[in-house]
Formats: C-alpha cells, structure tokens, sequence
C-alpha cells in the first residue's frame, strides 16, 4: 500500500513539474495517455489544483524553480527525477 502512495506521488510530481513547463513555455500540452490538449489557461487552472492544497504561497515563481530543479536533476541522473 505504502510503495502504491509513493508511486500515486511521484506520479503527481511528475505530471505537475510537465503542467509547469509547457505552462512556462507558454506551449499546449497533448496528453499522450487521454490525448486531451491543455492551452495555459486550463494548465493553469490544473497546476493551480496541485498547489493550492499544498499552500504554495507564490505558485509562479514556484514553477519557474521546480522546472529549473528538476531539469538540472534530469541532467544529473541520466534522465531521471
């Protein structure tokens, strides 16, 4: 049960930290499993799901860090979070 909360996370983080690229790029978003598009207004409105509950104070500039983050982690770890 424990490693299937840790995998539902991880899936979130995941899914938050692509929400927030193509937000940052200002690019749509096709989602490969559902293929449902996201223009920015509705990634917003999904990233803004996320962090509201976690009580991120400044989601903007959040965004902008965690994408940074992650994509030097990637780099770091053979493509890897």
């Amino acid at each position: 049960y424990l490693e299937s909360y840790s995998e539902y996370g991880q899936n979130i983080f995941d899914r938050y930290v692509t929400y927030a690229d193509f937000w940052i790029q200002d690019q749509e978003y096709r989602d490969p499993d559902t293929g449902q598009l996201f223009d920015r207004e509705s990634l917003n409105a999904e990233l803004e799901k996320i962090e509201k509950p976690a009580g991120i104070s400044n989601p903007k500039d959040f965004r902008n860090e965690i994408v940074n983050f992650v994509l030097r982690a990637r780099a770091n770890n053979s493509g890897r979070n």
